[in-house]
């Protein structure tokens, strides 16, 4: 016995959505990764 799942859209996304959403999803992750960066460089080193 073989089950198959498909799991479909229902509203189909123009292109200019997709790249949005990619755009911001983009911007996301670099604002993170500055502020992770900026909050590591600014601890004090132990030696």
């Amino acid at each position: 016995m073989t089950i198959q799942l498909f799991a479909t859209s229902s509203k189909a996304m123009s292109w200019p959505s997709r790249l949005g959403t990619g755009v911001i999803a983009f911007g996301i992750l670099w604002g993170m990764v500055a502020v992770v960066s900026h909050v590591t460089r600014r601890l004090p080193t132990q030696n």
